[in-house]
């Protein structure tokens, strides 16, 4: 089983969830899990918006699983989402993917940051 911290990058969490259902992850750590996980979906969202500084996300947590709340600007939504809902899906696919090796329920939520406007 591999141990994930807060500090784990894209790239070993990536790997982790690529490498064929050889690796686990130890379930036990499930806030380090999620800071990670949060953080590997910070980083893919920012290149794919024009107000990187306004994406948030945040972490609910409810026993076994978390929901990933992610927030970016309103200008932003619609190219974030994607086209037929396309990046938002495979966000969550790849969010899925950590919590089942996990061994927990990870899901996603999208909304609009409306602390500050857009443009």
């Amino acid at each position: 089983m591999r141990q994930l911290t807060r500090e784990t990058g894209v790239a070993e969490l990536s790997q982790t969830v690529l490498d064929g259902g050889s690796t686990m992850i130890d379930p036990s750590t499930l806030e380090d899990v999620a800071a990670a996980t949060s953080s590997m979906l910070a980083q893919l969202i920012q290149p794919l918006i024009d107000y990187p500084d306004q994406c948030s996300v945040d972490i609910v947590q409810r026993g076994d699983s978390a929901t990933f709340v992610i927030q970016v600007a309103p200008d932003d939504m619609d190219k974030f989402i994607g086209r037929n809902l396309r990046t938002g899906r495979s966000l969550q696919v790849l969010a899925g993917a950590v919590g089942m090796r996990a061994q927990r329920k990870f899901s996603l939520t999208f909304r609009e940051n409306t602390d500050s406007a857009g443009t």
